[in-house]
């Protein structure tokens, strides 16, 4: 009797093992897509920029997949590390349009905030993932670029201008300076004395793309300047060519002449000539004509910018004539001249 009621129970035992193995499983099988939809899209911080103490920062979060109808809204906070709280306020919340994965925000600094304070920034969806930034703090407005371009066209190429010209160079901070000002100290890193600049120069406050404007002497050699400008924490150096004048176009009004013929050359400069600036005279013979320039290498005044050339007509033919200036761009001649008998 007593051995058939223990055959009893264990298999009452075993059926209700079974039933809560069976549900278990069950369980766990429709709990697996619950989790699998809880987890959702992962979030990140992309293209975080550093704030000054006086300027915003700003970033932007990034899911994993673009946000569904309606868009998805984003919780942000910020937690103070070092420093007054709060060191930097951010939206309560953003909201990622529908269609799209990620949205740029702006974070601001308190009004007591200084250099040494740190934060991190969190930012979530109800009810599903979060990230939280490293520590960050604030950057330090500096020279990034220097360009230097022709207060007026000269040539037509970047770094490329005539001595003697006033010049804009244009600088570009990581961010807005700070009150009073950022002062920048320049120089001709390069020592070629072509370039007459301000010890200093200021970038007001709240500016982030400045320009100033600087002298340059004129020229005998083309001469290669460096301005340098160093602002106590970054220094940037910009090389630049300074040119002396060339020939731009030469002309003549005799196209048709007798040999023992005089030829007159007009030669016009890129620009005025500075002090003993030499045009050589030039001919090129397409058959058996011959021009034969009267002084070969002719020297301009300082300030001139043209010059006349001349020449004589000593044989017969096709020719043209032609003028340099030693050095720089190479030769330019005029249009055919024909010498008859």
């Amino acid at each position: 009797m007593k051995a058939r009621f223990m055959m009893k129970f264990h298999r009452l035992l075993l059926l209700c093992l079974l039933l809560v193995a069976s549900v278990a499983a069950n369980a766990q099988s429709a709990l697996l897509p619950l989790l699998i939809r809880q987890a959702g899209p992962t979030l990140s911080f992309v293209n975080i920029t550093l704030p000054t103490v006086n300027f915003p920062g700003s970033a932007a979060v990034r899911m994993t997949e673009p946000a569904g109808v309606g868009g998805q809204r984003i919780n942000l906070s910020s937690r103070t590390l070092r420093g007054v709280s709060p060191v930097v306020t951010v939206p309560g919340s953003i909201v990622i349009a529908a269609g799209q994965t990620q949205r740029l925000f702006y974070f601001f600094p308190s009004p007591t905030a200084v250099l040494g304070n740190q934060y991190t920034i969190t930012a979530t969806i109800p009810g599903g993932s979060s990230v939280t930034t490293e520590s960050l703090g604030f950057t330090i407005p500096f020279v990034q670029s220097v360009t230097v371009s022709p207060l007026l066209m000269d040539l037509g190429e970047p770094g490329y201008f005539y001595g003697g010209k006033t010049l804009a160079a244009t600088v570009v901070l990581n961010a807005p300076a700070l009150a009073p000002g950022l002062v920048l100290n320049l120089s001709d890193e390069a020592n070629t004395g072509a370039l007459s600049l301000p010890a200093t120069v200021t970038v007001p406050a709240g500016v982030r793309r400045f320009a100033f404007y600087f002298a340059t002497r004129r020229v005998l050699n083309v001469t290669l300047p460096s301005l340098r400008v160093q602002d106590g924490f970054a220094v940037v150096s910009r090389p630049f060519w300074l040119m002396f004048p060339g020939v731009k176009r030469v002309s003549t009004i005799d196209t048709l002449v007798r040999v023992g013929q005089k030829v007159r050359l007009a030669v016009e400069l890129d620009w005025t000539a500075a002090d003993g600036l030499e045009v050589i005279a030039l001919s090129q013979s397409f058959t058996s004509g011959r021009l034969t320039a009267d002084r070969v290498s002719n020297l301009m005044r300082a300030g001139q910018g043209s010059i006349t050339l001349t020449y004589t007509a000593t044989a017969p033919g096709v020719v043209r004539a032609g003028a340099e200036v030693p050095g720089f761009r190479g030769q330019i001649f005029s249009p055919e001249i024909t010498i008859v008998e």
